[in-house]
């Protein structure tokens, strides 16, 4: 007999896929907390999966191998740890973990069975159900001070006629929840942010492409992380407090005086040219006072 706590789980991250689902189309990125962020060295990706569209069959022969899922696992954790000098934990550590594994078995909901998966590891949509207490106690337990939520939405593209061995045949959507110590939200979110970043596949230590079409998924989702970070940087860049012009010389005052750009002009429409004001509600499921 089902339970009231794993009714409401499964309620919990049905609302969370449908929230993906619809807005799976749009891009938007909260203002990253950077003084929060650079405070961080070692975290847990403890939701983590690959999906493709309901009607997109290309990508279906290889969405249930477990070597690929292990793969880009190992990829994201190369990628945190190359950009943002994080240590993030291997995928077993988490896993393997004595608080992590009954939190598995409460908010797994199967609703990601047709995507890309490490077995034992829940999917970004159905981490973000945690409650802060679960995180808190995650935290003690895995001795980081970080916890992600890292989803990515794949879909096939049209290759041009003369394409190289990393023009990826598939690209990803992006979405991403960064969680410290002591806060109840995310520090950094980012939601379904597209790309149009082209770069070759890195050499992961640990991971193996085997295939033309694992490795085209491998490169996509390495430029949709690079279009994440491009995009942190940005923000970064632009969020900074704006220098103080030299005073004037001595003599007649000019007729008109230029201002210089607005210190924080918002989202790159280079990156995301949908995004509006980031909402305050995640694509991996809606925002909610946590416990």
């Amino acid at each position: 007999m089902t339970g009231p706590k794993t009714k409401a789980a499964r309620s919990r991250c049905r609302a969370g896929f449908v929230t993906f689902v619809l807005c799976s189309a749009l891009g938007c990125v909260t203002t990253p907390d950077m003084k929060a962020i650079r405070r961080v060295k070692k975290v847990a990706v403890i939701g983590f999966a690959a999906t493709a569209k309901a009607d997109d069959q290309s990508l279906k022969y290889i969405l249930h191998s477990q070597q690929t899922a292990e793969s880009l696992y190992q990829l994201v954790a190369y990628r945190l740890q190359q950009k943002q000098q994080w240590t993030a934990l291997a995928s077993a550590e988490v896993r393997k973990n004595d608080v992590y594994k009954p939190l598995y078995k409460q908010f797994t909901s199967h609703l990601m069975i047709a995507g890309i998966r490490v077995s034992g590891l829940l999917a970004a949509i159905e981490s973000f159900n945690l409650s802060y207490k679960n995180r808190s106690d995650l935290f003690k337990s895995l001795a980081v001070d970080g916890l992600i939520d890292i989803g990515f939405l794949v879909e096939k593209n049209a290759l041009p006629s003369k394409a190289g061995p990393d023009q990826a045949s598939v690209s990803a959507k992006v979405s991403f929840d960064l969680y410290v110590k002591g806060t109840h939200d995310s520090i950094w979110h980012v939601a379904s942010l597209p790309t149009r970043i082209q770069q070759p596949l890195p050499t992961v230590p640990g991971a193996t492409f085997k295939t033309p079409e694992e490795r085209a998924l491998g490169v996509a989702i390495n430029n949709a992380m690079t279009a994440m970070f491009d995009q942190q940087e940005g923000r970064s860049t632009t969020a900074q407090p704006a220098a103080k012009a030299p005073a004037p010389a001595a003599g007649p005052a000019p007729a008109t005086r230029s201002h210089g750009p607005a210190a924080n002009p918002g989202p790159n429409p280079a990156l995301n040219p949908t995004a509006a004001p980031a909402p305050a509600s995640s694509v991996l499921g809606p925002k909610r006072a946590s416990p």
